[in-house]
C-alpha cells in the first residue's frame, strides 16, 4: 500500500509539471542568395495545424519546416509577422529591392509537435539573428474603407460548428488581382479585374473578409459590420466590374470610404546575412 501511495504521489507530481515549451529557434536553418532568376516568390510554413487548399504547392513543404524561395527580406517579414508590403516601411533600400532575393529553409527541432504559430515565432527569431532585424510598430490614421452591412442586410449564412476554415481563389481570380487596373467609376478611380474573380469562403470572419477585400478595393479595409460569427459565401467579380456592385448584390455588404487606424511595421535597421 505504501508503494501504491508513493507512485500515486509521484504521478500526480509529474502530471502537474508544465509541458516543455517549443523552442523559439529552428534546429537548423539556411539562408542563401537565390539562384533563381525571374521566378516569383514562393513561401510556406507547414505546422501540424496548417490547412492547405486543394492543389496548393505549399502542401509539399515537409512538416515542421518553413521554406521561402526567391524572397526579399520584405517578403520574409510579411510571412513572419503577417503584414503586407505597403505597411512595411523604413530600413535600407535592399530590403525591398528585387535584386536582393534569398532562399530560406528552416527545420524545427520537433516537427510533429510544432504548430504554424510556433514556426512563425521561430522565423521571427531567425530574421532577428541572421538579418539583425530591428523594428517597431507604429499606428497611423490613413484613408481606407470600412466594410459595413448594406441597407437590406447580409445575404449569407452562418457556418456550421463542425466546418473548417477554407478559402479558395480560382486561377482567374489570382490573375485578376495581379492584373487589376484602376478605371474611372462615378468620378473616382476604382480597381477592377481584367478577368472574372471568384472567391469561395467557408467559416471565415468579417475581419478576415476585410483583409481579403484589400486587393480588390485598392486600399486597406477595416471590418465595421458588427457581425461576430463565422460565415460561408461565394463572391464573383466579373471582368471590368468594380467590387462595390457584386459585394452589395451578392453579400449585402458595402465599402464606405473613411479614415482608419492601421499598424505599420517600421524597420529600424537590417543587415544582409553572412553566407552559410
Amino acid at each position: 500500500m505504501k508503494q501504491l501511495a508513493f507512485w500515486a504521489v509521484a504521478l500526480t507530481f509529474l502530471y502537474s509539471l508544465p509541458l516543455r515549451p517549443q523552442s523559439r529557434e529552428f534546429e537548423a536553418a539556411s539562408i542563401k542568395p537565390t539562384k533563381l532568376v525571374g521566378v516569383g516568390v514562393k513561401n510556406a510554413c507547414h505546422g501540424v495545424d496548417s490547412k492547405f487548399a486543394p492543389r496548393d504547392l505549399a502542401a509539399t513543404v515537409p512538416l515542421g519546416r518553413c521554406m521561402i524561395s526567391s524572397g526579399r527580406l520584405s517578403h520574409m517579414i510579411g510571412v513572419a509577422y503577417n503584414v503586407t508590403m505597403d505597411v512595411t516601411q523604413g530600413g535600407p533600400t535592399w530590403v525591398k529591392d528585387g535584386d536582393n532575393r534569398f532562399d530560406l529553409e528552416a527545420k524545427a527541432e520537433n516537427p510533429s509537435m510544432s504548430t504554424e504559430a510556433d514556426l512563425l515565432l521561430m522565423l521571427q527569431s531567425l530574421l532577428a539573428d541572421r538579418f539583425k532585424l530591428k523594428f517597431h510598430w507604429e499606428t497611423r490614421e490613413i484613408d481606407g474603407f470600412g466594410l459595413i452591412v448594406a441597407k437590406n442586410g447580409p445575404k449569407f449564412h452562418e457556418a456550421r460548428p463542425d466546418e473548417e476554415e477554407k478559402i479558395s481563389l480560382d486561377p482567374g481570380a489570382v490573375l485578376a488581382l495581379a492584373n487589376a487596373k484602376r478605371i474611372a467609376i462615378d468620378g473616382d478611380k476604382e480597381r477592377v479585374p481584367l478577368m472574372s474573380a471568384n472567391l469561395s469562403a467557408q467559416k471565415i470572419s468579417m475581419a478576415r473578409l476585410a483583409q481579403l477585400l484589400q486587393g480588390a478595393a485598392g486600399g486597406h479595409v477595416q471590418d465595421g459590420t458588427n457581425l461576430k460569427g463565422y460565415y460561408d459565401f461565394t463572391l464573383v467579380q466579373e471582368p471590368g466590374e468594380a467590387i462595390a456592385a457584386p459585394l452589395e448584390k451578392q453579400l449585402g455588404l458595402k465599402l464606405e470610404r473613411r479614415r482608419i487606424a492601421v499598424k505599420f511595421f517600421i524597420i529600424d535597421s537590417a543587415e544582409k546575412p553572412a553566407a552559410n
